[in-house]
Formats: C-alpha cells, structure tokens, sequence
C-alpha cells in the first residue's frame, strides 16, 4: 500500500494513515474514471472489430506509470493480445508520446522519461522529442516498433484536464501505409 500511494507513514509517530490521494475528491475521480472506462468498452469493440486490430485504454497510474484499464480484440486470424493491467513507464510507446504532446513538460521532463525506458529497437532521444513534436501538430502519436519489435502502434490522448486517458491502437508492423496509419490515427482521434 505505501509503495503504491495508497498510504503515508506520519513522522515522528511512525503511524500509517490514508494518503491525500484517497480523499473524497480523489474516490470522485476515480468513480468519473470508472464510468469513463465502462462507457469506452462498446466503443472500443466496435473499433478493434471494424479496423482488425487491438485497442487499449491507458490511464497515468502512480509512480510515472501507464495503466492498461481496458482492451479489445478483433477476431481477425491474427491479433496482438495485450496483458491485463499492465504497467509500463510513462514515456513508452505511442501512448507515452501522446501524453507528452498533450502536456508539454519541459525537454528536462521528456528526456527523463526517456530515459526510464528500455527500448527494444535503438532511438536517440532527438528522433523520440521529433516524434513528440509531430504527434502535438497531428493529434496522434506513432511507435513503430520501438517499444516493441514488429508492433506499431498509435496513440491519441481523451481531451480533458488533466489529461489522464489514452487509446491505443496496435497492429503488426509493415501492415498498413503510412497514409493507413495516418487514417487510423485520424480515428482514434475521433473516436
């Protein structure tokens, strides 16, 4: 629980209580969260069916993590299946780059989080802040097999303040145009 946010030990009592995080504000978020995730799923199925692909909704979670709270699979022959409540840094993939291009941090902030992913495939930290910059103009972000070998992936972050959710989609490298990737990312966008 305390590496997880969920409490806080007092100095000097050494006693443990609920973190500020789990206020009442913070359990009305989460449950505006929750019906935001529930209302997502139908949508999300219809699109993994229509495009043959596999959608995933992520959520900033504690600790500069992304969150999978939510996916669907086409039933196409071939599918990409993503893990359940998997975690990844929060600078990975598409969705990484779709949250910073939404946020903008400073170029301090960027490459840090940068730097707390392991990529699959060589990147220089140049061509990730380009690739940033491109996904604030589109509105979507692209992985093409950085942050997992022969998977691209595009990503487009659920407007609000702050920004806390984004869609993913994820589908075998080589097997769509660069105008195909730019149609899906329009969208998801619009999704």
């Amino acid at each position: 629980l305390l590496s997880e946010g969920a409490i806080i030990r007092d100095q000097p009592s050494k006693k443990y209580r609920l973190s500020p995080a789990w206020s009442k504000s913070e359990l009305f978020r989460d449950s505006m969260a929750h019906r935001l995730i529930e209302k997502m799923r139908p949508l999300m199925a219809r699109f993994a069916q229509s495009h043959e692909l596999t959608i995933g909704l992520w959520q900033i979670a504690p600790k500069e993590r992304l969150q999978l709270v939510a996916h669907a699979e086409s039933d196409a022959q071939m599918s990409i299946r993503l893990a359940n409540h998997q975690r990844q840094p929060l600078g990975s993939g598409a969705v990484g780059r779709a949250f910073a291009a939404a946020q903008m941090p400073e170029t301090s902030e960027i490459q840090r989080r940068f730097g707390a992913v392991r990529w699959q495939k060589d990147i220089s930290f140049s061509e990730y802040h380009g690739q940033i910059r491109a996904a604030a103009t589109q509105g979507f972000a692209i992985d093409n097999g950085y942050a997992h070998v022969g998977i691209t992936s595009v990503a487009a972050v659920i407007p609000a303040d702050p920004v806390s959710f984004a869609l993913s989609v994820s589908f075998f490298a080589g097997a769509r145009s660069a105008e195909g990737i730019s149609a899906l990312g329009e969208a998801l966008k619009n999704l």
